[in-house]
C-alpha cells in the first residue's frame, strides 16, 4: 500500500531549498561586494588629465618635481628632445585678461605646455570664463555652475 508521509516535512521534495536558496543569495552577495571593491580601487592618478587639483583650486600650488612633457613649438602634441622650462610662469592661478597681461610673454609657455598656439590660449582665455591658469602653465577649467 501507498504510504502516506503528509504529516511529516522530511518526506516532501523541496524542504532543503531554504538554505540552498540562502547559501546562493550569500554568495552572490559576497562577489558583487568583491567586484565593488576591485572597481573603486583608485588608479595610480586620480585627477583626470586637465583637471584643476585641490591644490589650484585652493590658489596654493606648489611647484611640480617632474619634467614638464616637451611638445614642438608647432604644438598638437609632438615630442621633441627639448625640454621646457619647468618654472612657475604665475604666482597664483588666473583667468581671462587677467591671465594674459600677467603671463606676458610668457604666454609662450603655457601654449607649448598645452599644445596650443599662442593664438589659441589667448583667444580661449579671453571667451571661456571658465578656463584657468595654473602657476605651472597649465590650462584647467573650473566648474562654475554647480553649487
Amino acid at each position: 500500500m501507498a504510504e502516506n508521509n503528509s504529516g511529516t516535512e522530511e518526506g516532501r521534495p523541496g524542504t532543503r531549498r531554504g538554505p540552498l536558496i540562502a547559501l546562493f543569495a550569500v554568495a552572490a552577495v559576497v562577489v558583487a561586494v568583491a567586484i565593488f571593491a576591485i572597481v573603486q580601487q583608485p588608479s595610480g592618478d586620480p585627477t583626470p588629465a586637465g583637471s584643476p587639483t585641490a591644490e589650484q583650486t585652493a590658489g596654493t600650488e606648489t611647484p611640480s618635481t617632474t619634467p614638464a612633457p616637451t611638445t614642438s613649438p608647432g604644438g598638437a602634441g609632438a615630442t621633441e628632445g627639448t625640454p621646457l622650462p619647468s618654472a612657475n610662469v604665475l604666482d597664483e592661478p588666473k583667468s581671462g585678461q587677467e591671465a594674459i597681461d600677467a603671463l606676458g610673454d610668457k604666454i609662450e609657455i603655457v601654449a607649448e605646455r598645452n599644445g596650443m598656439t599662442v593664438d589659441q590660449v589667448t583667444n580661449l582665455l579671453q571667451t571661456d570664463a571658465t578656463a584657468h591658469v595654473s602657476v605651472t602653465g597649465s590650462i584647467y577649467y573650473v566648474d562654475t555652475r554647480t553649487p
